[in-house]
């Protein structure tokens, strides 16, 4: 990640990089699991 003439506040990687292998940040919000998250119906 590169930032010019900016605060780095924030600055995380929320999508994978490299797109294989579950290569990414660590965190389960990018991954297959936000599907079953997101898509669950209100009771």
């Amino acid at each position: 990640m590169t930032g010019i003439n900016n605060s780095t506040t924030g600055a995380e990687a929320h999508l994978p990089f490299g797109w294989r292998e579950g290569s990414g940040n660590g965190t389960r919000e990018s991954g297959i699991w936000v599907i079953e998250a997101y898509s669950t119906g209100m009771q």
